[in-house]
């Protein structure tokens, strides 16, 4: 759950922020997750134990707090319990339903049917991402920003969210790959240099346990992680230094 305050002179010119109030409360479901009606009344549960804990009697008053929930599927599920509640979910815009009848202001967002051109990166947190547009449209987006961590949090979670195991193999959507195969191969590059450091590390440390000569150390390194004589050199005098005396 995430809780946003937003001051009263701010205007937030997206339509998914159009019924924000002082207090924003949000619960955010993983594109495997479906949206229940347990998940519903806890984020009221939530809201009424967020006024209650404010201090003072009516210091935040139903009216200054909102509702958001966020899902990749529309739960109908959800939808029938509330109707029997004589509850229902009105479509404001594309992928927004606003429900009605509760003591806070709620609306639900399925992340799937927003328009792309409107709130293209929450559309985007998504493990199914297919239409090729959406790749071009986030690649140019996050060109310009990419330097900057408020975006490439969120990039990260949807490189991550569409990479699959597959045995002992990562595959990835060919698309998304073949947009960010640059910074995905230099990730890639820097772990497998990190890990082969690590090696050389553990393999000096347990030949100088065993009290093998510095040259022979040296011989070994040439040959099992193809090192110039040099580098070798280099590596076995970075490491022995915790077991000279």
């Amino acid at each position: 759950m995430l809780i946003i305050e937003k001051r009263s002179n701010l205007y937030i010119s997206k339509q998914i922020a159009e019924k924000f109030q002082t207090y924003n409360l949000i619960e955010y479901k993983s594109p495997e997750d479906s949206l229940s009606i347990d998940d519903y009344y806890k984020l009221i549960g939530y809201a009424c134990i967020f006024r209650f804990n404010t201090g003072k009697v009516n210091e935040v008053e139903n009216k200054d707090i909102t509702l958001t929930f966020i899902t990749s599927r529309f739960p109908k599920k959800l939808k029938k319990e509330l109707e029997e509640r004589k509850i229902t979910l009105a479509k404001r815009a594309p992928g927004i339903y606003d429900i009605d009848k509760e003591m806070f202001q709620i609306q639900l967002i399925v992340n799937r049917q927003l328009d792309e051109k409107e709130n293209l990166w929450l559309r985007c947190l998504d493990s199914q991402l297919k239409e090729k547009e959406l790749y071009e449209s986030l690649e140019q987006s996050y060109s310009q920003h990419k330097d900057e961590p408020r975006y490439s949090a969120p990039m990260n979670a949807i490189i991550w969210s569409n990479y699959r195991k597959k045995g002992e193999l990562g595959i990835m959507c060919e698309a998304l790959y073949d947009l960010f195969a640059d910074e995905l191969e230099e990730h890639e590059a820097k772990g497998k240099a990190e890990g082969v450091e690590i090696g050389i590390r553990i393999f000096i440390e347990d030949n100088m346990e065993e009290k093998v000569t510095e040259s022979r150390i040296i011989e070994k390194l040439q040959k099992k992680f193809l090192l110039s004589q040099e580098k070798a050199e280099k590596y076995v005098e970075k490491y022995k230094r915790q077991f000279v005396n």
